[in-house]
């Protein structure tokens, strides 16, 4: 039997859940034991949901692994659902493409038959990720307009914000920049009104990456300098070694090898202590091209065999083939001797 505090607390985080004050959730579940929480559907799926939202990836594996067991006692096929959902966010995170794949669409398949629309959403959003990682620009297109289609029929308006957020990731990175302007624009307008702060620090520096392809290099900088420091207000290790990869790659290209150094030897340092397999591939990406901009073509070969051996883990064979073009096109531009 529930006891009265459970069924309280139970109360207090759907109120928190519906107005998206994930911190608060995680406060308040540190006033119960954890074995109370993990036996509690409606306790552990809205913190790991909040732990995520958060960037605490980690922390919410851990919550996800240990009630495991209390979901399938549960019998509940919107708890399953739920669950599957959350741990294959944590899946794609980890760099575990194919068997988040698997449950992504064994989520929808639930989700369909039952009309579960918001997990419907949800589900089709996290495979257009999984697209996107793997290279598949237009599959990924596709699961997130079908995503927004559905969060706007049920007004959902933040999960709106976040599949226009990864269209503008997306299309930015196969460089489809006037497509990715736009979806970068509404992906700010809609957190402007329901997101959060991690939320609009993420698009920010995001919308800087896109603007340093087309050329607005000064804008790019200060508002990937406005992301880092908002970042490492949040105290978010993942966001704020993100912003450094951005803000980094920016200051290479206008500064040079000198003064981004730092800003990307600390961004592979945080990469690899938040073990984001797809940051430190990104980071020593950028490594590899300020090597080579510095002349030190030995560097640079670490940092290539770095990135590829992680892009490759997690199954992003057409980022390897960008990445390689990228490097080639560097070297043809290299003064000759």
């Amino acid at each position: 039997m529930i006891d009265g505090g459970v069924v309280s607390a139970v109360e207090d985080v759907r109120r928190l859940m519906e107005a998206r004050q994930y911190r608060d959730v995680v406060e308040l579940a540190s006033e119960f034991d954890r074995q109370q929480i993990v036996d509690e559907p409606e306790l552990v799926l809205p913190i790991a949901s909040s732990l995520q939202h958060l960037f605490r990836h980690r922390e919410a594996r851990a919550l996800l692994d240990s009630s495991a067991e209390s979901i399938r006692a549960s019998y509940s096929p919107a708890d399953t659902r739920r669950w599957q959902n959350l741990f294959a966010s944590n899946l794609i995170e980890e760099g575990n493409l194919v068997e988040a794949k698997n449950l992504i669409e064994a989520c929808l398949s639930s989700a369909e038959q039952a009309d579960h629309h918001r997990m419907i959403a949800s589900s089709l959003n996290n495979l257009g990720v999984v697209s996107s990682l793997l290279g598949d620009v237009e599959d990924a297109v596709r699961q997130f307009t079908r995503s927004i289609a559905v969060w706007q029929r049920r007004g959902y308006r933040a999960g709106v914000g976040r599949a226009h957020h990864n269209l503008g990731l997306v299309l930015t990175e196969w460089g489809r920049y006037d497509e990715a302007i736009a979806h970068f624009s509404l992906a700010c307008d809609y957190f402007a009104l329901v997101g959060t702060p991690e939320e609009s620090t993420f698009t920010s520096f995001e919308r800087a990456a896109l603007l340093l392809e087309i050329g607005d290099y000064e804008l790019a900088e200060s508002l990937a300098t406005a992301a880092l420091n908002r970042a490492g207000q949040l105290g978010s290790l993942i966001l704020t070694s993100a912003a450094r990869k951005v803000l980094g790659k920016i200051v290479l290209r206008r500064r040079g090898p000198d003064e981004a150094r730092s800003l990307l030897v600390s961004a592979a340092r945080g990469a690899v202590e938040a073990g984001d397999r797809l940051l430190i591939a990104e980071v020593h990406e950028e490594l590899t091209v300020l090597e080579l901009l510095a002349g030190r073509s030995e560097r640079a070969s670490r940092h290539k065999q770095v990135a590829v051996e992680h892009f490759s883990s997690l199954g992003a064979v057409k980022r390897v083939g960008r990445m390689l073009r990228r490097i080639d096109e560097l070297l043809k531009d290299e003064p000759k001797s």
